[in-house]
């Protein structure tokens, strides 16, 4: 079969191919020249338009200015102004007058004397029906003489020059002269032979209400759609034009012409450049049809050898003709090709391996699977390792199988809106022992053994998850820690007060009152109050913690009959105690409260009782532990285990149990504060703690704090009873809190102590200053207004060298550490306190024993 009809097609096609670009580019020069020109003879045009109307407006000025002061001298015209004011006398020279200044007005205008109400006195010209319309339509004229804008009336356009008339009777009159605007045709062939053929002179209002051809004859004709600046449309039509603003009267004057009118030039140039495209577009279509006769030949022996190519016959050929130019060497290149792409294949294969070594060797689980079917095609070694199966079973196996079954619903959605998860997305997958791993999925669609697969990379992010839930965890604790320094201070003071308050109640009252029994339940609602207070502060780790090295065991033994009580009957304790178990540093009394927390946990936990363990043990940590509330580092520590055999705690509960205000009790039944007080405690004693709970299998909480070397800090407590101590020592009490100042200042007195209470850091001051005779103590809060506790002590310290000092607060924040409260040689008052605690702290620091 003869291959001719092919060469000659392509013998059309080539000259086609060439006079097609020929006629791009001239169509491209053609136009990008017709609008150079186009944009020349525009900016050109509207030059020359704003010229015109600048020298248009100029003229008009110049006559609103002269008609300006010609009226404003006729208004103040003696006969004009007698007449005004009702002399008769003098209208045949107010006419004249009026005469005088109407004589040049147009067809239609008059001039006239009018008072401040508007109503004719005098005309120049008996009125017309057009002069009533047109005096009717005129707009409020001013207090000073000036050309009134244009408005309509009786089909015709009127404007005014006024000058008011001053001393009348009612107020100022006027001098008017109203005129109709509009020229002759000679004047309308005038303006369009200095504007250019089919030109207009416009004139409008600043608000553009009223434009009329002002070239016009007399019967001026409103102009439809307000002329723009440039180049515009306007009734249908492309149009240039410019504006000026008339000096002198409330007027802007528009000269236009129609941009068509203006392209003459360009257009002229446009048919030249068309002649000459056409010129050259032939040309080009018979040089093209003689390079396609030499290249048809060579060409059509290059398709023969890539068509036995194609069919795979990679055997030795030449071309038949030996040319040296371009198309001859394309057919050297050609043979060089053929003998390369044998090469190529050896090299493909090898390739091959190699890539399948790279894909065997990742350290990250790869898989291909089948985007239909959802079977495992391919599995690397990494994948066989992380998740357990071998991998014939892993090619036995779909995704559904490595899915939680709860999963499997958005991993078909996935699948279904065909995206190649070129970002990466996170899942949950499932190894052969059942655990749940967090992993993030990259994948690529790709062939595989001819079927439409993907590739995927999975990257296992389970342990960046879990330090990134333990940020969450700070953070918030954080944000409500924040929130519960912030009211801290005023509540410590107001429940400080309740109780000290209360404590003097009872104090008053006998025994047997029923008001003492009332006092006794005020004060007990203000500790459980406080009690509330110190829990939010511990969980924050804003509770200013009194650390000591202390011995857990003896801890968890001198609680033992009081949780016996707490748990109740139904519920056995036993307590599993380490021997020559090492000391810790921690706040005695909020150890006590983890263990309350966790056992009174445990047993809301245990419904229908069973067995509650406390366990202590020592821990040694040869790396980094990071399954706890906060990462460990290699070391000693002290471990204290609380566990249950109750009702355990779901899997979607253990990530929110340390959430403050977290609970899954009834309402009224629990305030969501124990666990995460435990976390605040564990938290600020630098230690961590994790949970074991698997549902209906119970739950144990391990708390783990550094181990301590040291001998054990005897624990003092606080007493309870309200006794007389002092004799007569005297105390400058400091509170800015006027109802804790009260009654502080009353327990102290009652303790036989000479207080002097002030509310402010100035007053302390002055009294420090004074002559007073010896203050023995200073009684100071923390937080007060001007300067801190801290600072007024030192400067109360500077004038009275041997005073001793108490701080007292109830805002816990770390600055409070932070101001040296707690160093050696400072007392300190936690708020809110008792009348007892008040007075035995205030007795310990005048004895020199509190620190």
């Amino acid at each position: 079969m003869s291959r001719r009809p092919a060469s000659l097609s392509l013998n059309i096609r080539l000259p086609l191919l060439i006079a097609g670009l020929l006629l791009a580019v001239i169509v491209l020069f053609g136009t990008l020249a017709y609008r150079a020109a186009a944009r020349g003879e525009r900016a050109a045009e509207r030059a020359r338009l704003e010229t015109v109307a600048g020298q248009f407006a100029a003229l008009l000025s110049q006559e609103a200015v002269d008609a300006v002061r010609l009226l404003a001298s006729a208004a103040r015209d003696t006969a004009v102004v007698a007449f005004a004011r009702g002399n008769a006398a003098s209208e045949a020279a107010a006419r004249q007058v009026l005469r005088s200044i109407a004589r040049d007005t147009t067809e239609g205008g008059a001039g006239e004397i009018r008072d401040a109400r508007g109503t004719l006195l005098l005309s120049a010209r008996p009125p017309t029906f057009a002069d009533s319309s047109a005096a009717a339509s005129a707009p409020r004229r001013g207090d000073s003489a000036a050309v009134g804008p244009l408005y309509q009336a009786g089909g015709f356009t009127y404007y005014e020059v006024t000058a008011p008339i001053s001393r009348m009777p009612g107020g100022p009159g006027h001098v008017i002269v109203r005129r109709r605007l509009g020229s002759t045709p000679a004047a309308m062939r005038r303006v369009v032979s200095m504007i250019g053929s089919g030109s207009a002179l416009l004139l409008s209002n600043h608000g553009g209400d009223v434009w009329v051809d002002a070239a016009a004859p007399a019967e001026s004709v409103r102009v439809t759609g307000s002329p723009g600046i440039g180049v515009y449309r306007r009734d249908g039509s492309e149009r240039l034009g410019a504006r000026a603003n008339i000096a002198g009267s409330p007027w802007i004057l528009a000269t236009e012409r129609p941009a068509a009118e203006a392209l003459a030039g360009a257009r002229s140039l446009l048919r030249e450049l068309t002649l000459v495209g056409l010129i050259a577009l032939v040309f080009g279509a018979l040089l093209g049809w003689s390079m396609s006769r030499r290249l048809t030949t060579p060409l059509h022996e290059l398709t023969t050898a890539a068509e036995r190519v194609a069919r795979g016959e990679l055997g030795e050929f030449g071309l038949a003709h030996a040319r040296r130019d371009e198309i001859g060497r394309l057919g050297d290149a050609f043979a060089t090709m053929v003998s390369r792409v044998k090469e190529g294949q050896e090299q493909l294969r090898a390739s091959e391996e190699e890539y399948r070594s790279l894909f065997d060797l990742n350290p990250s689980p790869m898989w291909v699977y089948d985007r239909e079917t959802l079977a495992f095609l391919a599995v690397n070694r990494a994948a066989v390792r992380r998740y357990g199966y071998s991998y014939d079973e892993f090619l036995a196996m779909t995704l559904r199988e490595i899915r939680p079954p709860e999963d499997v619903p958005r991993l078909l959605a996935a699948i279904a809106t065909g995206s190649d998860q070129a970002e990466a997305t996170r899942w949950r997958h499932r190894t052969k022992d059942g655990t749940l791993i967090d992993v993030e999925i990259i994948g690529r669609p790709l062939r595989f053994a001819g079927r439409k697969a993907e590739l995927v990379l999975a990257h296992d992010v389970t342990e960046r998850n879990q330090l990134e839930a333990r940020f969450r965890q700070a953070q918030k604790m954080e944000a409500v820690g924040r929130l519960a320094g912030g009211i801290a201070h005023d509540f410590n003071n107001i429940l400080s007060a309740v109780i000290g308050y209360a404590d003097l109640l009872v104090q008053d009252l006998p025994e047997g009152d029923p008001r003492r029994v009332d006092a006794e339940e005020i004060r007990e609602a203000g500790r459980r109050g406080a009690g509330l207070t110190r829990q939010l502060l511990v969980f924050s780790r804003q509770q200013v913690a009194e650390l000591r090295v202390v011995d857990l065991n003896e801890i968890v033994a001198g609680m033992q009959n009081m949780l016996e009580r707490i748990i109740g009957e139904d519920i056995t304790l036993e307590a599993r105690l380490a021997p020559g178990l090492s000391s810790v540093e921690a706040d005695p009394g909020q150890i006590e409260q983890v263990i309350m927390n966790l056992a009174v946990n445990a047993r809301d936990a245990m419904p229908e009782g069973g067995r509650l363990t406390i366990a202590t043990a020592m821990a040694e940590l040869d790396e980094v532990h990071t399954r706890g509330s906060r990462p460990l580092p290699a070391g000693r520590y002290v471990m204290l285990a609380v566990g249950d055999t109750g009702i355990g705690i779901p899997h979607d509960h253990q990530t929110k149990i340390f959430e403050p205000f977290f609970t899954t009790k009834e309402a009224g039944k629990g305030t969501g504060l124990g666990l995460s007080t435990v976390y605040g405690i564990v938290e600020q004693s630098g230690g961590s703690v994790l949970v074991y709970s698997e549902p209906g299998a119970g739950a144990t909480f391990k708390v783990y704090l550094p181990a301590v070397d040291g001998p054990v800090t005897a624990i003092r407590k606080l007493g309870h009873e309200l006794r007389r101590r002092g004799r007569s020592e005297r105390i400058l009490l400091v509170e800015d809190e006027p109802a804790l100042l009260h009654v502080a200042r009353e327990i102290l007195a009652r303790q036989g102590y000479e207080v002097h209470a002030v509310g402010s850091v100035a007053d302390a001051l002055a009294y420090a200053a004074s002559d007073a005779g010896t203050i023995d103590l200073l009684v100071t809060d923390v937080v007060m207004p001007g300067l801190s506790g801290r600072q007024l002590a030192e400067r109360v310290r500077e004038l009275r060298p041997s005073i001793k000092v108490l701080f007292m607060s109830g805002y816990t924040d770390d600055a409070v550490i932070q101001r040296g409260i707690l160093e050696p040689g400072f007392a300190f008052l936690q708020k809110p306190f008792s009348a007892a605690s008040l007075a035995e702290r205030v007795s310990e620091t005048l004895a020199g024993q509190a620190g």
